[in-house]
């Protein structure tokens, strides 16, 4: 079996051997036929003779991987396993609708999903799932739980759940149903007057959870909004539009693309349909605000719809285009480049730079060649109300703050002792 997949590529790539000037005409015009008869003779030499044995299988992922290095940090092959973790992360899985955290050993819920099986149940931020399935979950490690709680909709599994003033644990059994992935994690008024909603990803629910956040806002007398993007690393471009059509009238470039091919080519425009009152507006980045959060940033910037405080974003530009693969994996291969509306392109710079450093950079936005940016006068543009913004390295906030607040254990616990 491990010698399958071997077989099969090197058979193809004999048969490209042996017709093809005549059927594949490409190869004629360069030499990709003749390396490809390059490789298939390494290959199959490492395999008779190398003097350890080696796994033909892993030998094609190293040089699969080894060709998509020379391409950009974005684009990826991902293995079975992390190919339903992306759907999951953007489409939902089956679950038992919570948020949560090992904290001090034991599974803690951070937040319940709200008409999901927990809340259904009466549990909520605090409790504590100490057995599943009749196993101790104490010491568990935090990897080790979603493969516990997740499974298919409409299977059951039991638990035990601590509260502060049980006595003891008590058993639930939990009905897992199909859990949407939650974008919107917070919604509250700051004061009488400014709401706040927390955007942590763009999946296929976020409009409809935006829409509904922004009208209980409205209900409460919300005169002004902070959206909050600081820890969002994006998601699906058209659902960043249509966050983007909540806050501009109609007939307004939100974001367009360009790549190699016409169907690269595309602009997304706003609509009449669902905008919402156009209060002032705030928007929060930082560091790890990436994709689809910079073209919300980006476009609500260029256009004077919000101001834009906090850090400089990520600075990811390029669109990926998902191509499922026979053995269920995934290639992410990255088909055009996106622009904001008034023409930035905000990737940062990833030539010359291992994938650790490139990562590693976003971390320290004070990085020389993103101050660089603000004296290139070719990265510099104007906003369609005529302030000044750059392109490059990510978006430029209006106001710079720095997010030093850290998140550990002391915050979790906190919120063990909320309601």
């Amino acid at each position: 079996m491990k010698n399958k997949r071997f077989i099969f590529i090197t058979v193809i790539l004999i048969a490209l051997t042996f017709v093809g000037t005549k059927v594949f005409g490409i190869f004629s015009d360069s030499d990709m036929y003749v390396k490809m008869r390059v490789f298939t003779e390494i290959l199959t030499d490492i395999k008779d003779y190398y003097v350890d044995e080696k796994n033909p299988s892993k030998l094609l992922d190293n040089a699969i991987n080894g060709m998509l290095k020379d391409l950009d940090p974005h684009t990826v092959l991902l293995p079975p396993e992390r190919s339903q973790d992306m759907d999951e992360r953007f489409q939902g899985f089956g679950g038992i609708g919570i948020m949560f955290r090992v904290i001090d050993e034991k599974i803690t819920i951070l937040d319940v999903f709200r008409d999901g099986p927990c809340d259904k149940l009466g549990l909520k931020r605090g409790d504590r799932i100490v057995e599943i399935e009749g196993e101790s979950a104490i010491g568990i490690d935090q990897n080790d739980v979603p493969p516990k709680l997740k499974g298919i909709p409409g299977t059951g599994v039991d638990v035990k759940v601590e509260r502060p003033g049980w006595d003891e644990p008590r058993p639930f059994t939990i009905i897992r149903e199909r859990i949407p992935p939650e974008s919107v994690s917070h919604i509250f008024m700051l004061d009488d007057e400014i709401g706040y909603i927390e955007m942590e990803k763009f999946s296929r629910t976020t409009v409809e959870e935006l829409d509904r956040a922004l009208k209980i806002l409205k209900e409460r007398n919300m005169k002004k909004l902070v959206l909050d993007l600081r820890r969002n690393p994006g998601g699906y471009l058209p659902i960043s539009v249509g966050v983007s059509d909540k806050f501009l009238p109609g007939g307004k470039k939100i974001v367009y693309t360009k790549g190699r091919t016409r169907d690269s080519m595309k602009e997304f425009h706003s609509t009449d349909k669902t905008t919402h009152p156009l209060l002032p507006m705030i928007i929060l980045i930082g560091r790890n605000s990436a994709s689809a959060s910079e073209i919300v940033s980006g476009a609500l910037q260029d256009w004077d719809r919000a101001l834009i405080v906090g850090e400089r974003s990520f600075g990811k530009a390029l669109v990926q285009t998902p191509f499922k693969l026979r053995d269920d994996s995934r290639l992410l291969l990255t088909t055009a480049r996106y622009y904001t509306p008034n023409g930035r392109l905000i990737q940062k710079k990833y030539e010359g730079k291992t994938l650790e450093q490139y990562y590693r950079d976003s971390h320290n936005p004070d990085l020389p060649e993103n101050e660089d940016n603000a004296k290139n006068d070719s990265l510099k543009f104007k906003t369609f109300g005529g302030r000044i913004v750059f392109g490059g390295g990510g978006i430029s906030p209006d106001i710079t703050i720095k997010y030093t607040l850290p998140i550990d254990t002391s915050f979790y616990k906190l919120l063990r002792k909320l309601d």
